[in-house]
């Protein structure tokens, strides 16, 4: 365990601790951009395009202030004529057969001017972070590489040389079926290998009309086996700018149809001196979020090796560690609150993308579909026993859950807000003797946690109840919510207005408290026994 990686733990534990669970759960990838082909000496496009059109006597067409797109379809133009040409034949007279000929000759070009100056002795090669993510890349389900090169593929072999295991599958095509469960790598744009016997895809996002191609195929569902991926799995995002259109409107849609679900991309910077300023990582931090559902990681590249070693089973060990002698949370837990018809299972449903859990563990009896200010003394103390046992069980199950953020329905201490008499009116007799009842519940105590209480409009409240077919009133809601937000310490709890926001906006707003905010946790035991010793 070194400083950079002590350091890393303290500023981003939360982060680490979720894609830590996410990638044990068999729901993480990666996704990498030209940045990590930089560091292995791969040219990066504007040098390749210029090293093509000097390859195809073409210079007179490169000019830098031109779109690079336009530009190697010019380049493509140039290059095709001219073969056409030296091989005696007609344009108009080419069949399939000929263009896929002419394809292949192009694609050569390609692969010469990217590999020209890459270490071809895989034993050789060097990274600053590359080979510490190996093992994430095999565990992973999917890597998405927006790359055309093999460079992880033969490092993969050579790592399992002496096992002589393949633990991947190159896949270059959306609609595939893949072999394997994990150690998928996808190529977007195209794949061209070392070795072009390893196979290669004929297809290459590369000049204008792939691009337009590629961003219209994306519209027409051509890509939808890469939006279910991001929709369904957490990504860390390596080495990329966000300048990838078909990236960008995949990483979108994902952010409107599932609000709650949250990547998360890596900014790299030089040197903790070259860093944004902090008002420019607030803004880049809160435009990632709201537009992408991207949490936004600041890293140099010693960091990034840090967190590949990290996120290895290896690296459990130190993890933990630093997690106990900092003090910090093994598990990160946030309670949603509310009275009733407020929509927290709702903004629970919305952000599977958390480890959470139900306000209810079994179906509900019959008795809890009325309010509990018209319930008599011997149904009050059958649906408080059933309450109990399901808050008891439920707070087993949270505490069972290490290194993880999880989202649950309601708090521990919710059913202290149910106690009014026939009136309507809290009944400080009855909180007292519920708070007597939760901690025996509880025994031997409640997992602590941060709490969010969803505020909002009465009326619409009371609608939500009405159309579940229960019976309440504007006035009984008010007090709830009231007694609710008063239950826990003001500079401990997070209260979120909900009122003429959408479903889509208030999941929002719960998963950048929970992202970006700091964690406040409560002491739920505490408040009980100052409800236990209250004098009446």
């Amino acid at each position: 365990m070194n400083k950079i990686q002590s350091d890393l733990i303290k500023k981003y534990h939360r982060e680490i601790t979720h894609l830590k669970y996410k990638l044990s759960k068999s729901n993480f990838g990666l996704c990498f951009g030209a940045g990590i082909s930089k560091d292995l000496g791969y040219p990066l496009w504007p040098d390749l395009v210029k090293c093509i059109a000097d390859k195809v006597d073409a210079s007179h067409l490169y000019k830098p202030e031109e779109s690079l797109t336009s530009t190697t379809q010019l380049l493509f133009a140039h290059y095709r004529a001219n073969w056409i040409k030296s091989n005696s034949l007609i344009d108009i007279e080419i069949d399939s057969f000929v263009e896929r000929k002419i394809n292949i000759s192009w694609l050569k070009v390609i692969h010469y001017c990217l590999y020209i100056d890459i270490e071809k002795d895989v034993t050789k090669i060097s990274h600053p972070y590359l080979l510490d993510f190996l093992d994430v890349v095999e565990d992973s389900v999917m890597t998405i590489n927006y790359n055309f090169d093999d460079t992880i593929e033969r490092l993969l072999f050579e790592k399992n040389k002496k096992s002589k295991e393949k633990t991947f599958e190159t896949v270059w095509k959306p609609s595939t079926q893949f072999r394997r469960q994990t150690g998928i790598i996808y190529h977007p744009n195209g794949f061209l290998p070392l070795n072009l016997i390893e196979g290669f895809s004929e297809h290459f996002v590369f000049g204008e009309e792939s691009y337009i191609d590629q961003s219209l195929d994306n519209m027409a569902g051509h890509y939808s086996c890469l939006l279910n991926h991001v929709s369904r799995y957490t990504l860390l995002i390596l080495g990329m700018s966000l300048n990838d259109p078909t990236l960008k409107q995949i990483l979108r849609q994902n952010a409107r149809l599932n609000p709650g679900h949250y990547h998360f991309y890596v900014k790299h910077i030089r040197s903790k001196t070259d860093a944004p300023s902090d008002s420019e990582k607030e803004a880049i931090i809160y435009s990632n979020l709201k537009v992408y559902n991207l949490v936004t990681l600041f890293l140099t590249s010693e960091e990034i090796s840090s967190l590949g070693k990290l996120l290895n089973e290896r690296g459990d060990d130190d993890f933990k560690h630093i997690t106990k002698r900092e003090r910090l949370p093994i598990s990160y837990h946030y309670y949603i609150s509310g009275s009733v018809g407020s929509g927290k299972s709702t903004v629970v449903n919305n952000l599977r993308s958390f480890k959470t859990f139900d306000e209810w563990l079994d179906p509900k009896p019959d008795l809890m579909e009325k309010p509990a200010k018209d319930l008599t003394e011997d149904e009050k103390d059958i649906v408080n026993q059933w309450i109990d046992e399901q808050f008891s069980r439920k707070n087993f199950k949270v505490g069972e859950e290490q290194n993880c953020i999880s989202v649950i329905d309601r708090s521990p201490i919710d059913p202290l807000a149910f106690q009014t008499d026939k009136n309507g009116h809290m009944v400080l007799a009855d909180i007292k003797q519920r708070a007597e009842e939760l901690t025996s519940a509880y025994k031997p105590s409640v997992v602590q946690g941060c709490v969010i209480v969803l505020k909002g409009d009465e009326k619409e409240f009371l609608g939500r109840v009405i159309s579940r077919h229960k019976n309440a009133t504007i006035e009984y809601i008010q007090l709830q919510q009231d007694f609710l937000i008063s239950l826990f310490p003001a500079d401990k709890v997070y209260v979120v207005e909900t009122s003429g926001l959408t479903e889509y906006e208030v999941a929002k707003k719960i998963a950048s408290i929970i992202l970006t905010k700091e964690y406040l946790e409560i002491d739920f035991d505490k408040i009980l026994e100052d409800y236990i010793k209250m004098s009446l």
